[in-house]
């Protein structure tokens, strides 16, 4: 049987350690993120990501970065973001 979980975040810096709710029995198989409210954006994309690879049953890290219009400047900064995870 699979676990869905599902919410909603917020990186202050860039870099967010996300507790899922209730532990997976293993590492999830997928976690999804998604910018929650695109209404900030001026000149820039907001984009958050998850470290699949340093996940556990229990977290995983998730990167936020902005990118300018012209993709020349990437900075790590906060946002508000959502997220799907899958697992057992």
């Amino acid at each position: 049987m699979e676990y869905k979980q599902w919410g909603n975040a917020l990186s202050i810096n860039g870099l967010y350690t996300l507790i899922f709710p209730i532990a997976f029995r293993n590492k999830p198989f997928i976690v999804n993120c998604s910018e929650h409210s695109a209404q900030g954006w001026n000149n820039q994309v907001a984009i958050p990501g998850a470290h699949a690879s340093y996940a556990t049953n229990k977290d995983v890290l998730i990167y936020t970065r902005w990118v300018t219009s012209d993709g020349k400047v990437i900075s790590n900064n906060g946002q508000n973001f959502e997220y799907f995870s899958i697992g057992l």
